[in-house]
């Protein structure tokens, strides 16, 4: 799969193993712009990009859509994966604001089987449906001792995206960085 885009071969590998699926594999870079329009087209989105400042912006139109987004995020050895669902928790309730000084995954570098083992986490959190009102598990991932631990987060009535009467704000994503485990 060497040149070819990674949706392009995620669709055909798709249609390969199921084939009645219907595969719609859009390449198209997430903005601001377009990430209201992007959610509000589907029923699931499952994060597989590496930028923070990106990952809040999914998180954000996931919760001005009341889309659920499947998150996840690898650097180095360690990786996350989480639900966001309606009603929250989100991505801010979990670190309120992205981290400015987290090296990006170039500068840190990323294990390739910590990002398999996030994605397959993200797969069976994408199929395991919703879990409790106004709280979810952050699934952490030790790659190095190989230890996972769940991390309950609740929805903060005060999130600047999912609080009580909160409206998120898109904003361009432009970092380059990946998000650090708590």
């Amino acid at each position: 799969d060497v040149g070819q885009p990674k949706v392009e071969s995620a669709a055909t590998k798709l249609r390969r193993v199921f084939p009645k699926l219907e595969v719609n594999a859009l390449q198209d870079r997430v903005t601001a712009q377009n990430a209201e329009r992007l959610f509000r087209d589907h029923d699931l989105v499952i994060d597989a990009t590496d930028g923070v400042d990106t990952k809040f912006l999914l998180s954000d139109a996931a919760v001005l859509t009341r889309t659920p987004l499947i998150y996840g995020g690898v650097l180095r050895f360690e990786g996350l994966a989480m639900r966001i669902e309606p009603g929250g928790p989100c991505l801010r309730c979990l670190f309120e604001v992205p981290p400015d000084d987290a090296p990006t995954c170039a500068q840190a570098g990323v294990l390739g089987s910590m990002a398999g083992l996030i994605g397959g986490l993200q797969a069976t959190l994408a199929l395991g449906g919703p879990g409790l009102p106004g709280e979810a598990m952050l699934q952490v991932v030790d790659g190095r001792s190989l230890t996972f631990r769940a991390v309950r987060v609740r929805r903060r009535p005060d999130c600047a995206a999912c609080g009580d009467g909160a409206k998120p704000v898109l904003s361009e994503a432009s970092s380059a960085s990946c998000p650090t485990p708590p």
